[in-house]
């Protein structure tokens, strides 16, 4: 996600979403840290959506009613910093 954003937005991420089981797998099976797995992998993320905080339920609407995904989670947020 650092690689799309200005150096004037940080993410706040809440990981609040199940992380799939490979990703465990593979912290399990070596010596990457938790931080680094976030920072190298998304983590079971397939789509992720930046935009701003006033158009979120808009967003979530289209996304619903188009049944384009299975899921909508909110998994962060921006902070200028």
């Amino acid at each position: 996600f650092l690689r799309i954003l200005p150096d004037s937005l940080k993410p706040k991420f809440f990981w609040n979403w199940t992380i799939p089981d490979i990703f465990t797998a593979i912290q399990d099976q070596s010596e990457v840290t938790q931080e680094e797995m976030r920072k190298v992998f998304n983590m079971g993320i397939g789509i992720a959506f930046t935009l701003p905080a006033e158009n979120e339920s808009q967003l979530i609407t289209v996304i619903q009613n188009e049944d384009v995904l299975k899921d909508v989670i909110k998994i962060g947020n921006l902070t200028h910093g």
